[in-house]
């Protein structure tokens, strides 16, 4: 797994950790939601876990997708947000 840093550099990182599936609730989700989610966890977008925690059947809504995206760019990508512009 790989991606492209603020630089437009390819930054390479080491296998990510993955949400234990430990019942079988995951058997309501479809194969691509579990791998969707489990690639998402795995690269620091999300902090839910187990999977039904992430709701992944309701709507995402904006602040949910705004908290997830800040919290990729400060683990991942080591960008904090300016908090001055408010």
């Amino acid at each position: 797994m790989s991606y492209y840093d603020q630089d437009c550099e390819i930054v390479a990182h080491a296998a990510a950790p993955s949400c234990p599936i430990e019942d079988e609730s995951y058997l309501t989700y479809s194969e691509e939601m579990v791998d969707a989610f489990q690639e998402a966890y795995g690269l620091g977008m999300t902090n839910k876990c187990p999977i039904e925690d992430a709701r992944l059947k309701e709507l995402l809504l904006r602040k949910d997708l705004v908290k997830m995206l800040v919290f990729f760019s400060v683990k991942i990508l080591g960008i904090m947000p300016d908090t001055n512009k408010a």
